[in-house]
């Protein structure tokens, strides 16, 4: 069955809880250097981060692999008190695992999902 192996997890937010900025570029710093060290340690193949330019101030970091392991990223202590973390110095945190990446992952989900329509006789 091809289903979509790899994602990203993606992670923005708005901007700094005032008095609190100085903390939040440590926590930054701190989050990336967590997000090289999986990369270096081969868990995740990319690290992503986007600055906005036009449109709301939300700054956003990807973490791109496989989504199992980024599945298990999500549910372990450590990435969990990353985002506890950012609470605390950031407006509107969100965490969300989007599955896709290049084209040919997200058609080859899209023709199995075509199948299962198919098969139960909906399209």
């Amino acid at each position: 069955m091809a289903t979509i192996k790899t994602g990203a997890v993606v992670i923005s937010w708005g901007p700094g809880i005032p008095g609190r900025e100085r903390r939040m570029l440590e926590v930054l710093r701190q989050v990336l250097a967590y997000a090289e060290r999986l990369v270096a340690q081969g868990r995740i193949e990319e690290v992503l981060f986007f600055v906005a330019k036009t449109g709301p101030n939300r700054d956003t970091l990807m973490l791109r692999g496989d989504l199992e392991t980024l599945a298990a990223l999500l549910a372990g202590d450590e990435f969990e008190g990353y985002r506890q973390d950012g609470m605390l110095v950031v407006q509107d945190l969100q965490v969300a695992l989007w599955a896709g990446g290049n084209p040919r992952a997200v058609t080859d989900g899209v023709g199995e999902h075509a199948a299962k329509l198919r098969a139960h006789e909906l399209v």
